[in-house]
C-alpha cells in the first residue's frame, strides 16, 4: 500500500476526505446504486478503517459487497469479494490545512494541527485515474486559497476531463488580483465543458460573518463571490445559522438573490447540548 513517502516528510499530507485525521482518505459513490453522495459527509471513508466504517453507517446495505478500499500503486481502487467492480468516481479533497480563519467549531482550531499541503504528485495521479469524474475541494481543516499550488491545481483540473469540480471557500486575506486570477482559471475550467461550482461559506452579514468565522472579511468574500458570478460560474452562498445570525437569514437570502447566487442553509451538527450559540430552530434549506 503506497502512501507517497516523498510527500510526507515526517508527517502525513492533507487528506482526500472531508473528515480525515491526517490520513489519505476518499469519498466515493458506486455507480450501480445510483446513490448521490455529493453532499453527504457520512461517505467519508478512511482507507485503513473501511470495513468498520461501512458496517456502522446507515447506508451499509447500498455498499454491502465492498470489503475494503485499497490505496495501491498511486491509484484509488475498490476491492470487492464478488465479480462486480465498483469504482471510485467522486472525491472530496482537502488540499491544505492552511487557513486564515479561526472558526470556533473547526477541528483545525480545536486540534491545533500543523500546516501541511497535499503534494501535486498525488493530485496528478488522482486526475489521471479514468474512473474519477467529480472532485470537490473542501475546507474541513484548511482553505484552498492558501494551498500554495492552487492555481496549478485549477489548471490541472481544466485539462483533466472531469465532469465537475466544486470548491468550498471561506477564507480571506488575499488581494483582489489573486481572486481575479482564480476566477479566470475557474472560467477556463467551465469553458472546457467541465461543470465548475464555487460555494462560499458566509455565516451572516457584514456585522456578524466574522463572529464564528473569526477573521473573515466581508468586503473581500463578497468581492470574490460576485466575481465568480460575473464570470458565469455557478455560485452558492452557504449560511450556517447561529443564535447571533439567525435573524439575518431572510436578508441574506434576499441579498444572494440580488447577487445572482444560490442560497443554501446548512444546519450544523457540531453544537453541543445546551450550546449558547445554537439557533432557536432547524431551518429549511
Amino acid at each position: 500500500m503506497k502512501l507517497y513517502p516523498k510527500c510526507i516528510s515526517g508527517q502525513m499530507p492533507p487528506f482526500i476526505s472531508a473528515w480525515g485525521k491526517l490520513e489519505p482518505c476518499c469519498m466515493f459513490s458506486v455507480p450501480k446504486t445510483n446513490e448521490s453522495i455529493f453532499d453527504d459527509p457520512a461517505f467519508d471513508l478512511n482507507h485503513n478503517k473501511f470495513s468498520d466504517v461501512i458496517n456502522s453507517r446507515h447506508w451499509a446495505n447500498a455498499l454491502q459487497d465492498l470489503e475494503f478500499l485499497q490505496y495501491d500503486s498511486c491509484k484509488f481502487q475498490c476491492s470487492t469479494p464478488s465479480d462486480s467492480k465498483p469504482v471510485i468516481n467522486t472525491l472530496h479533497m482537502e488540499l491544505t490545512s492552511r487557513c486564515s480563519l479561526a472558526c470556533a467549531y473547526c477541528p483545525r482550531t480545536i486540534e491545533k494541527i500543523k500546516n501541511v499541503d497535499l503534494c501535486m504528485d498525488v493530485v496528478y495521479d488522482v486526475l489521471e485515474t479514468p474512473s474519477i469524474k467529480r472532485i470537490i475541494t473542501i475546507g474541513t481543516y484548511g482553505d484552498s486559497i492558501f494551498y500554495p499550488h492552487y492555481p496549478e491545481f485549477l489548471d490541472a483540473v481544466a485539462e483533466s476531463g472531469l465532469e465537475s469540480y466544486k470548491a468550498t471557500l471561506a477564507a480571506t486575506g488575499r488581494q483582489a488580483a489573486y481572486w481575479d486570477d482564480i476566477v479566470k482559471r475557474f472560467a477556463v475550467i467551465r469553458n472546457t465543458g467541465i461543470i465548475a461550482e464555487a460555494e462560499f461559506s458566509i455565516d451572516g452579514l457584514e456585522d456578524t460573518c466574522a463572529i464564528h468565522k473569526v477573521g473573515q472579511r466581508w468586503g473581500e468574500i463578497i468581492y470574490a463571490m460576485r466575481a465568480m458570478v460575473a464570470a458565469g460560474i455557478h455560485t452558492r452562498w452557504k449560511f450556517i445559522p447561529f443564535k447571533h445570525n439567525e435573524h439575518q437569514i431572510d436578508e441574506a437570502r434576499s441579498l444572494a438573490k440580488q447577487f445572482g447566487v444560490q442560497f443554501r442553509i446548512h444546519n450544523s451538527e457540531r453544537f453541543f447540548k445546551n450550546d449558547p450559540n445554537k439557533p432557536e430552530k432547524t431551518y429549511e434549506y
